[in-house]
């Protein structure tokens, strides 16, 4: 009678949970891939940039490669986007002008930061993570 019981406990709970997650109403969130917004052009030497917007690597590199990304002016007042792999620097400042050292595309697949907003319960890349602009890997290096 005892085994009966507990049978009948576990039967019961188990119909209860599978009904209840029937009824979560799944959240569909409609994200958006910064890499659209990424034309990525080849810079072979060094050169100065202004930092516009700055977000740090948000993972360690081991397992994944992560990149930072940094949005700035260079000298001919054109915007590019800089991302440096495995940067998590959280130094770099708006204004600040850095030395950008470019680095081969990496072959494998990179997380790259970025900033994330919410417009009409949906959750969008910000302005300037949506603007199409050159981009190339490098390092940064502070002035």
């Amino acid at each position: 009678m005892k085994i009966f019981l507990n049978y009948s406990v576990f039967v019961f709970m188990s119909i209860f949970l599978i009904n209840s997650c029937k009824s979560v109403k799944k959240t569909n969130f409609q994200t958006e891939n910064i890499l659209q917004y990424c034309n990525f052009i080849e810079i072979t030497s060094p050169f100065a940039m202004r930092i516009l917007q700055y977000l740090p690597s948000e993972c360690y590199c081991g397992t994944r490669s992560c990149a930072s990304n940094c949005v700035g002016i260079i000298s001919n007042n054109d915007s590019i986007r800089v991302l440096s792999i495995c940067n998590m620097d959280t130094s770099y400042m708006i204004g600040q002008t850095v030395i950008v050292y470019p680095i081969p595309q990496p072959k494998s697949q990179v997380m790259i930061a970025q900033s994330r907003i919410i417009v009409d319960g949906r959750i969008s890349l910000s302005d300037l993570d949506r603007k199409k602009l050159n981009t190339i890997y490098g390092s940064l290096s502070k002035k």
